[in-house]
């Protein structure tokens, strides 16, 4: 009987060891030893965070870039040749791309934006209209690979 009153003593000195505070904290052992962990877990979280974020950027990066549009504009005259001008003959062209392009914009229409991505070529024009036409042209070919109109809503 006394060494089960023994362990029972035993049980309960440490129990109130671990509620006695810490000298100079407002911890008790118990606390101290759970925000310890606590505070090792979220370390090893936010390392693990960083490294995969790193790893991301990397992959991304490595990866060659997307060329051309995601969804190819519907139209009548997707993979038609930009007409060069009749005069460009073999030896006029440079590197066989012609120097001046025509017959590509509508009359009257104003070139707002040209934008240039690897081979892409996209011309922003706003018509008599006042809508916007926008033209996709491949640069290794000079071919109009899509067209887009996008009317003024009303």
């Amino acid at each position: 009987m006394s060494t089960v009153n023994n362990r029972i003593n035993e049980k309960k000195d440490d129990e109130e060891g671990d509620e006695a505070l810490i000298p100079g904290t407002m911890f008790t052992e118990r606390q101290a030893r759970i925000l310890r962990h606590a505070v090792i877990i979220m370390g090893i979280t936010l390392v693990a965070g960083f490294a995969l974020l790193i790893g991301i950027i990397v992959y991304k990066a490595s990866q060659p870039a997307k060329t051309g549009p995601d969804v190819a504009p519907q139209t009548s005259n997707i993979g038609a040749p930009v007409p060069a001008p009749a005069h460009l003959t073999g030896t006029a062209l440079n590197n066989g791309l012609p120097k001046t392009i025509t017959g590509l914009m509508p009359r009257g229409a104003k070139l707002l934006e040209t934008k240039i991505s690897g081979d892409r070529l996209l011309l922003t024009l706003q018509t008599r209209q006042k809508d916007l036409k926008l033209i996709l042209i491949d640069l290794k070919n000079w071919r109009i690979i899509g067209e887009a109109l996008l009317k003024q809503g009303h």
